[in-house]
């Protein structure tokens, strides 16, 4: 099975587009790909899209970022959603 990694913009969306990244690996996974998706990975990590301050969640966005680079050195393809050029998850 090929695998394939969901990029796209998170903050300055409602709920961290996360609807976005759902959809879109519900598709992929529909498809046959293996779908890693940091939407997926950071609410397996606790991390609750509807609370707005990530600080007040103690959610570490470094670690998240290590999580993706990883992830995306070992998957066979990327999928881009819309707005990925302007995605930021650098820590603030």
């Amino acid at each position: 099975m090929k695998s394939i990694y969901v990029a796209g913009p998170m903050r300055g969306y409602e709920l961290f587009n996360f609807p976005a990244f759902d959809a879109a690996s519900a598709v992929l996974r529909a498809q046959g790909w293996e779908v890693f998706s940091p939407a997926e990975h950071d609410r397996s990590s606790g991390f609750d899209p509807s609370i707005a301050d990530m600080d007040a969640q103690n959610f570490d966005v470094t670690q998240a970022f290590r999580w993706d680079i990883e992830t995306l050195l070992h998957v066979d393809a990327v999928y881009f959603l819309r707005g990925w050029e302007a995605s930021d998850r650098k820590s603030t």
